[in-house]
């Protein structure tokens, strides 16, 4: 699998997840390569929102969502 086509997997899996109806919903998940090697400083955020996280050096992440839907973007350069 192409490291573009797994990033796409978990893109879609995550917008899948990402409509919460409950305030305070935290997303959180893991991310990485075709090799399973951690993806650090992966932008996370709500669109059309200032709400955001960043991946940390294990790849992890963590955003509190609000309630109402949702489109969370993930960006990596």
């Amino acid at each position: 699998m192409s490291f573009n086509r797994m990033i796409l997997t978990q893109i879609l899996f995550v917008l899948f997840f990402s409509f919460f109806n409950t305030y305070g919903q935290s997303l959180t998940g893991y991310i990485s390569n075709e090799t399973k090697e951690p993806l650090i400083g992966v932008n996370i955020y709500l669109l059309n929102s200032n709400q955001g996280t960043v991946s940390n050096r294990d790849g992890y992440y963590q955003l509190v969502i609000p309630s109402g839907k949702q489109v969370v973007i993930f960006s990596y350069i």
